[in-house]
């Protein structure tokens, strides 16, 4: 048994609440459902929410360092943008404006791009599309989220789209630095099957909130 304290908010006090949790998947659920982040963000001062960007920003950053990298390929496999999608889907506008800071960070010469790279070249490199793209998918999730949200299939198509959107700006940039023949062969086919399983665990993960 594990003893946790969840942090609800109301009339800008902290209220806290003991609960005993069995470590097991569909408690962690339970737990997850029981604590509201994007209610944290809304009601928090400014200075709190800066507090939980940076944080959040730094969860990023943690994502980003899951990389595999591929023979003869400049762009790597990697986690994002899994965690990514799901924060945007959680939180909204709060992991648009944590994924700022997170790019901010890394520009200013933070080690938090992928593996551990860092400064504002990194964006206008070969991968760096694929990074700006992850955070324009955010941006549009967080739009769109009011959207019929209790459809399963209006969902997938928003993640869908967020996929569009990602390898759309990471083609066209990697397309400034490899052969044109080889842009599709180098930045997308490898990437499908990897992607399409990262679809299905957000619409996994995402169901467990409902």
């Amino acid at each position: 048994m594990v003893l946790l304290r969840t942090i609800d908010i109301k009339n800008s006090r902290y209220f806290f609440k003991e609960i005993m949790v069995v470590p097991s998947v569909k408690s962690f659920f339970a737990v997850c459902q029981n604590i509201s982040l994007e209610k944290w963000f809304n009601q928090t001062s400014a200075f709190q929410r800066l507090l939980g960007y940076l944080a959040l920003s730094w969860v990023f950053a943690l994502g980003a360092q899951v990389v595999i990298p591929l023979p003869f390929n400049v762009v790597p496999l990697v986690l994002n943008p899994f965690p990514l999608l799901l924060a945007a889907h959680f939180l909204g506008l709060h992991a648009v404006y944590a994924y700022g800071l997170y790019l901010i960070q890394g520009s200013c010469g933070m080690p938090v791009f992928l593996g551990l790279r860092y400064g504002i070249g990194y964006l206008f490199g070969p991968t760096g599309g694929y990074t700006l793209g992850f955070g324009t998918a955010m941006l549009l999730l967080a739009v769109i989220r009011p959207i019929a949200p209790n459809s399963r299939l209006v969902l997938l198509s928003k993640f869908i789209c967020c996929a569009f959107i990602y390898f759309g700006c990471g083609l066209a940039q990697l397309w400034l630095f490899v052969p044109t023949h080889q842009v599709l062969s180098m930045g997308l086919y490898p990437f499908i099957i990897g992607d399409a399983c990262k679809l299905l665990a957000l619409m996994i993960f995402s169901a467990r909130n409902d």
